[in-house]
């Protein structure tokens, strides 16, 4: 799959004026780094905060025979009102992708069962400029040009070690909770991978809360293997000491990868995309 053409559309109601700079400025940074994308920006998603127009004009956007690829503009903070009014009952004529990171999560699980649609967690369009080199050239091959992600063995820490390979439940660690409370049948952790990520929140007694969630859900019995984004305002010590201790039951790898999550270096992690971990690399294809 070539991607020639993006759409851009806005979740979060209306924007700012200095992200709307901020979000210019990104598509003029992605025209000169790849002069042969074309771009159509969604205009009226920046304006209009109506859940039901912004799930319109999703569909629309999703349904165009003219886009390769959709980029959220920002997190997407509306993306939970969307869900009652989104049919995924719809039938593309081309093959396509959608990217967005933060509450573009809620969307995530229910647009995967979109046929022809490949759904990735990991970044969206606002400070697009600001990624480092590695994070531009994974977007280039995984988004562009279709490539298997490749993170390699130097940005990995292990937690506990294990080898797993199954597909992969990525997201931010709230925003799933919630996904979970309103249908919980949606997803289907049997011999999954999780990934979680959460950059906004503090206190780390909240980050132990919604991991013991996910525990007492039975999720974690589930999964195969567990991956840790980046959370950036937790203390690197706490974080792996809990999660070891909330995880001492059971026998998958743990993994920590700071490129999932916020700050300048991104990875887009595929929904449900095949991942395999053999102690080196980690492959998502």
């Amino acid at each position: 799959m070539e991607i020639k053409n993006i759409s851009i559309i806005n979740l979060s109601g209306k924007i700012k004026e200095k992200d709307l700079i901020q979000i210019e400025h990104d598509i003029s940074f992605i025209k000169n780094k790849f002069p042969y994308i074309k771009f159509s920006l969604i205009k009226e998603t920046f304006s209009n905060p109506d859940p039901k127009f912004l799930a319109k004009s999703l569909i629309k956007a999703i349904l165009d025979n003219k886009t390769d690829l959709i980029i959220i503009a920002k997190g997407g903070v509306r993306s939970i009102e969307l869900i009652d009014h989104i049919n995924i009952n719809i039938k593309l004529n081309n093959k396509k992708i959608i990217l967005g990171s933060s509450d573009f999560c809620h969307l995530a699980p229910f647009l995967n069962n979109i046929k022809g649609l490949d759904v990735f967690i990991g970044l969206n369009l606002k400070s697009f400029s600001k990624l480092n080199k590695e994070s531009i050239e994974k977007f280039e091959d995984t988004i562009l040009k279709g490539k298997p992600l490749d993170i390699n063995r130097e940005e990995i820490e292990i937690y506990k070690k294990g080898v797993f390979s199954g597909k992969i439940i990525p997201g931010n660690d709230v925003v799933l909770l919630n996904i979970l409370a309103i249908k919980p049948k949606l997803i289907n952790f049997e011999n999954k991978i999780l990934a979680l990520e959460n950059h906004t929140e503090k206190d780390p007694r909240m980050i132990k809360y919604w991991l013991c969630q996910y525990k007492f859900r039975g999720i974690l019995k589930k999964i195969k293997g567990l991956i840790l984004g980046d959370f950036p305002l937790i203390k690197e010590g706490f974080l792996k000491n809990e999660i070891l201790d909330i995880c001492s039951e059971y026998n998958f790898p743990i993994l920590k990868i700071k490129s999932f999550g916020e700050g300048n270096k991104k990875s887009p992690f595929k929904f449900e995309g095949f991942s395999e971990y053999k102690g080196k690399d980690l492959i998502i294809s």
